[in-house]
């Protein structure tokens, strides 16, 4: 604690006794008895003006640390509280509510029935600054902190000698002022040894409440570990319309768990709104039932006569760390139109494009149906200049979209965006017939019907090999 220098030493000793240095103020100085301090035991020289709060000085050459003001207020507190404990027989003490920063207090009585007070009394090899007395025997013992606390070795001794013991801080206003402590007031004592910590009502009501909180948090997040929501894919489209403006939205398609089972899927917005909902417990066939519904919304987006034109510009593909996008992200992902005001309409900001590759995969159902896909290795070109690669399906749609030249990092990733839709179907119970990738020449017509290599088993109600 800081403790301002102003504090001088007021208690001495007269005639063997302490006392206040004020006693000797209504003497004449030649009637003065020697007067000497408590510490050092020198003899001093009393200050008792009208002006200056009584004290005493020491002699020029003196190092005595009554000098200092911690060791000032150190004495002054202790000698002054011992003063007034020696005309009382009760000690209250305050005690301040344990439970936070509500600062209640509460008085409790402390020790009581004791016929002698000591300052320094000696205890073994221990000397507390205050010790209260009754028979000679010290029944308790009271410390006055400035700058260090009672140290674990001064509180085990106590403890051994059965002594309970109080702490406080030293303080000016317990001595000074116009309301100096007495003993009808309780003492503002810092730690004991016999007290308890001691927590108010309402502070015992708040601790409840925090608990009953943190259970509940507790709850909510165990909750949470076995129901939760995850996001598995994402899509984003570009509206055209006729009238020059464009939108762009990113839908997530979302599994829903309720005790670590998925127990529905939908699809949202960026905005949250759902758009697209199925309940049960098959991820696989429920993403493609809310991606057939998410399809039939852009096909009535495309009916309407206001839309020019419906663009996929990042099909499906899965959600993962490091590749996600956002509509305002259109540093990343450019729009693919752009307006033609002289034309009226819309049109794609390259100046041509080729197939490089093609991809024919046949899907074969478990219920008899069967469809063909089709997916193209297209380059863009730009002055002459490839500008992007991209995957597109035979109904046009994009699947993902690479920047520069066709190298073969580029043609893996796009390769991989068709395998992780090839496996969604797998996993949808589809049998997969995929056939390799071949470079794509103009006037090469396209795999035939009579080219499908599985047939339908109406026997077995599978799908045979049409050889066998």
């Amino acid at each position: 604690m800081l403790v301002p220098p102003h504090i001088r030493p007021s208690w001495v000793v007269v005639h063997g006794a302490c006392c206040h240095v004020s006693t000797l103020a209504a003497l004449a100085p030649a009637a003065r008895p020697p007067a000497y301090c408590p510490l050092c035991e020198e003899l001093i020289t009393p200050k008792v003006g009208a002006i200056r709060t009584h004290h005493y000085a020491h002699r020029p050459d003196s190092r005595c640390a009554a000098a200092h003001p911690e060791t000032a207020l150190h004495l002054n507190t202790k000698f002054y509280l011992a003063q007034q404990l020696r005309s009382a027989s009760s000690l209250r003490v305050a005690q301040t509510c344990a439970g936070g920063r509500c600062g209640a207090r509460r008085e409790i009585v402390w020790q009581a029935d004791w016929d002698d007070v000591a300052v320094e009394f000696t205890l073994g090899s221990l000397r507390p600054d205050i010790a209260l007395l009754k028979g000679g025997r010290v029944v308790a013992a009271i410390e006055v902190v400035v700058t260090h606390a009672m140290g674990d070795d001064k509180k085990r001794m106590l403890g051994e000698a059965a002594v309970p013991w109080v702490e406080l801080e030293a303080s000016a206003a317990l001595y000074e002022g116009d309301a100096p402590w007495t003993p009808a007031q309780p003492l503002p004592v810092w730690r004991s040894s016999t007290l308890p910590p001691w927590t108010c009502d309402s502070c015992v009501a708040a601790q409840r409440q925090a608990a009953l909180r943190e259970a509940q948090i507790q709850r909510d997040a165990e909750y949470r570990r076995h129901n939760y929501e995850t996001t598995r894919e994402a899509m984003m489209v570009d509206s055209y319309f006729c009238s020059g403006k464009k939108y762009r939205e990113v839908a997530y398609l979302v599994e829903r768990y309720r005790r670590d089972t998925c127990v529905g899927v939908f699809v949202r917005t960026e905005d949250g709104t759902v758009i697209a909902d199925a309940s049960g417990d098959t991820p696989e066939a429920l993403h493609t039932q809310v991606k057939a519904a998410v399809e039939a919304k852009l096909d009535q987006l495309r009916a309407r006569p206001a839309t020019d034109v419906v663009h996929v510009r990042i099909a499906w593909r899965r959600w993962e760390k490091g590749r996600k996008f956002v509509a305002k992200d259109t540093g990343r992902f450019p729009f693919s139109y752009t307006w033609d005001a002289a034309a009226g309409r819309w049109r794609r900001p390259y100046d041509e494009e080729a197939v490089h590759a093609i991809k024919v995969v046949d899907l074969y159902f478990s219920a008899g149906e069967k469809r063909r896909e089709i997916f193209y290795v297209v380059q863009r070109y730009w002055q002459g200049l490839c500008a992007e690669a991209l995957i597109r399906t035979g109904q046009g749609d994009i699947l993902a979209v690479e920047p520069g030249e066709l190298t073969e990092p580029t043609r893996d990733r796009l390769n991989r965006v068709v395998r992780d839709r090839l496996a969604a179907h797998h996993r949808a119970g589809a049998l997969v017939d995929a056939w390799a990738w071949r470079r794509w020449e103009p006037g090469t017509p396209l795999l035939v019907a009579d080219e499908e290599r599985y047939v339908w088993g109406v026997a077995t109600r599978t799908w045979e090999l049409a050889s066998e």
